[in-house]
């Protein structure tokens, strides 16, 4: 079972969430949508009877460097207690994960909503979430950028434009990210792909 745990405010407003429910149901993995606190802390306090395989955070409305700290707490008390199990982390899932492990988050000052290309750096060639992919076109929806990456972490792709890191990954901890919606097109739908196949072999 794969968890997705829910960042927006309403869910059955929201319009990338429920994208990215339907791109993992279709790669044909079963998933439960945590959106508040109890489901979360259910799920935690019986996780052993869960075959949980991997864990998605999902992009949200939320800002890091505007809002508390204490309104992710659902974030940080997955990414506390599963830390064998490998978590993706998506747009504020992805500055979440970042600012956990000390990486450093900053406003934009605007909201970015657009389609941009992304730059796969040399050290991406041996991505696992990229899996040698080149550069990619992505959809951004988000108004804080990761400025610093947290210690342990590789940087994988950039905004080829002004440098803004787009994805992390380290191996050693199971923890992936990208700044970007994957979900948002169909060809950048191959990184969840590429995250299930991560999770499955960190499963056997």
């Amino acid at each position: 079972m794969y968890l997705i745990i829910d960042n927006t405010k309403n869910l059955a407003k929201a319009y990338m969430t429920p994208m990215l429910i339907n791109v993992v149901n279709k790669f044909f993995v079963q998933c439960r949508v945590l959106s508040d606190w109890d489901e979360v802390d259910e799920v935690i306090c019986n996780s052993d009877q869960y075959r949980i395989e991997g864990i998605i955070l999902s992009g949200g409305p939320l800002c890091l460097s505007k809002d508390s700290i204490s309104k992710t707490n659902k974030n940080i008390r997955i990414l506390e207690h599963f830390k064998n199990i490998p978590i993706l982390g998506i747009c504020f899932g992805f500055q979440v994960m970042s600012y956990y492990y000390g990486g450093k988050i900053k406003s934009m000052g605007r909201e970015k909503n657009e389609i941009s290309r992304i730059k796969v750096l040399e050290k991406g060639s041996q991505s696992r979430l990229f899996n040698h992919e080149k550069n990619m076109v992505v959809i951004q929806s988000h108004k804080d950028n990761v400025i610093t990456c947290p210690k342990g972490f590789v940087v994988t792709s950039i905004d080829p434009n002004d440098g803004v890191i787009q994805s992390i990954e380290s191996y050693k901890l199971k923890r992936y990210g990208v700044q970007f919606h994957p979900e948002g097109l169909q060809h950048s739908e191959v990184i969840i792909k590429n995250f299930i196949k991560i999770c499955k072999q960190s499963y056997i």
